[in-house]
């Protein structure tokens, strides 16, 4: 039982972990149109923190991660922007 608990995260958990407090961030963020700033911020230091764990853990994935969390925020951001998210008032 103790070998289960301090068996490591396999490399589909730990993306499906990123991409989760990815969308926990940033769909508030699309929702309330000002909010898009603070989910950038936001968005920037996730990666950071992907990647400290990466050279931390010394696993490659957690590293991948937060460059998938970059290119699924681009696209998201270009989808956003394409469909006119920026309101002037």
């Amino acid at each position: 039982m103790n070998e289960e608990k301090n068996k490591p995260l396999s490399h589909l958990q730990i993306l499906g972990i990123n991409v989760g407090i990815f969308a926990l961030y940033m769909i508030p963020g699309f929702l309330n149109g000002d909010g898009i700033i603070m989910s950038a911020m936001v968005m920037g230091i996730h990666v950071i923190v992907c990647t400290i764990l990466a050279i931390v853990y010394k696993n490659l994935t957690w590293f991948l991660s937060g460059l998938l969390i970059i290119l699924i925020s681009f696209g998201t951001c270009v989808a956003w922007l394409s469909m006119g998210g920026i309101r002037v008032q």
